[in-house]
Formats: C-alpha cells, sequence, structure tokens
C-alpha cells in the first residue's frame, strides 16, 4: 500500500480508517525489531485495557493523580485505580544500559586518574635523568620552547602508539556490544580522532609541568658537578 493515510483496513472483523502513521518507536525490548502496532482512539480495541492521559503540567503530581483516582471511582469503584507513567516504562527498558554507562564512565576517569599519576611520576624521573642534557643545550642557545617540545615528544610518540594498539580492540569490543541491538548507531572515525587528540591533549598537559621546570633550571648548576 503506497498511500495508507486514508485507506480502510480491516482486522479482527473490524473496518479501520488510517489517520496517520508514525515512524517506529521501541516500547518493548530495545534488543528485538519494532513490531508493527495500531494505536486507536477512544472506543478502538484497546480502549478496555488501559487509558492515555497526559497531566496538567502546573498542578502538583500528587493533586493530578487524586483527581484521576476520584474520576476512576465514580466509573468503576470496584476496580483498582493502578497508573504507570510513560517515561518510567520506557527508562525501564534501558536500565542496564544506563548502568553499563555510569560504571564504564567511573572506571574509565579511574583509569585515567591512575595513568595521569604514572605519567606525572615518570616525567619527572625523565626530567631529572637528562638535566645534564638539558643544561648542555641551553648553552648551545636551545630555547625553552624546544626543550619543553624535546621532553614532551617522547611522551606523545608513547601515547600514538598506545592509542593505536588500543584503538582497533576497542571498536571491536564495541561493535560486539552494538550487534545487541536491532537499531544501533555506527561507529565512525570521528570517535577515534577525538580520543586521539584527548589522548594527546592529556598526556601534553600532565608532562608539561615538569617539562617546563626542568627547562627553566639554571644550566649552571646542572652542569656544576661536570
Amino acid at each position: 500500500m503506497k498511500t495508507p493515510v486514508g485507506a480502510t483496513v480491516r482486522f479482527q472483523k473490524t473496518d479501520w480508517h488510517v489517520v496517520g502513521i508514525v515512524k517506529d518507536f521501541i516500547y518493548e525490548s530495545p534488543y528485538s525489531p519494532v513490531k508493527p502496532a495500531i494505536i486507536t482512539g477512544p472506543g478502538g480495541m484497546l480502549a478496555h485495557q488501559w487509558v492515555n492521559l497526559r497531566l496538567n503540567p502546573a498542578a502538583q503530581l500528587d493533586k493530578n493523580l487524586m483527581t484521576l483516582e476520584a474520576i476512576f471511582k465514580k466509573i468503576d469503584p470496584g476496580y483498582p485505580f493502578t497508573y504507570s507513567f510513560a517515561d518510567d516504562t520506557y527508562e525501564a527498558r534501558f536500565a542496564r544500559e544506563k548502568q553499563i554507562g555510569i560504571l564504564t564512565t567511573t572506571f574509565t576517569g579511574l583509569a585515567i586518574f591512575i595513568s595521569c599519576m604514572g605519567i606525572f611520576g615518570l616525567a619527572a624521573f625523565s626530567a631529572q635523568q637528562r638535566v645534564k642534557e638539558i643544561g648542555v643545550r641551553k648553552v648551545l642557545g636551545a630555547s625553552v620552547p624546544s626543550i619543553v617540545g624535546m621532553l614532551t615528544a617522547d611522551f606523545v610518540k608513547l601515547a600514538i602508539i598506545a592509542f593505536l594498539i588500543a584503538a582497533p580492540i576497542g571498536w571491536y569490543i564495541m561493535d560486539q556490544w552494538l550487534t545487541d541491538f536491532e537499531y544501533r548507531v555506527q561507529i565512525g572515525p570521528g570517535v577515534f580522532l577525538i580520543a586521539s587528540c584527548s589522548t594527546r591533549l592529556i598526556v601534553t598537559s600532565t608532562v608539561v609541568w615538569h617539562s617546563v621546570r626542568a627547562a627553566l633550571m639554571d644550566p649552571v648548576r646542572s652542569l656544576a658537578s661536570e
């Protein structure tokens, strides 16, 4: 059917008039394809199961619920008044993914912090080991930016090598995780470009303090023992 809007469809021995079409939306599990659905108005075949209402945002939630319960009791006093919120129901379907996201963010932050502490200490050790080399370079006319760049470049190279090793592994893990979803995003190169730039920025920011400190040191002090 090319133009279903305005057509009449027969379903369960009833003729239904199609007034509109909506895009697929997840109303069951996000891991399975969206099943065909029919949304009917008052008096439809599903009207006896639930009622979809939009609450007054200007009034308090408790007041809205009390008003609805009072109306419901007048219509059917023998039936229990139960309710649920669409946003809570929808959010519950992705509760597992939200927990995974929180755990991943937490442990990623811890890993970055521990790595920065290690790089910070390694930068201090490297600068201390190259004090005399830095002094000689300054005597020969090397500028502070060139010395800082020299000390920082070694760590940036290591970070790039580590990224080249970790990127394919990370892509494989993310791709395997996304295969469980029927509707999923594609992992583009932009994700890895941002990760690469962030890695170099973090490494540079961590190392630069010791690099600048070593570059500003008086060469006379570093070469005094020679």
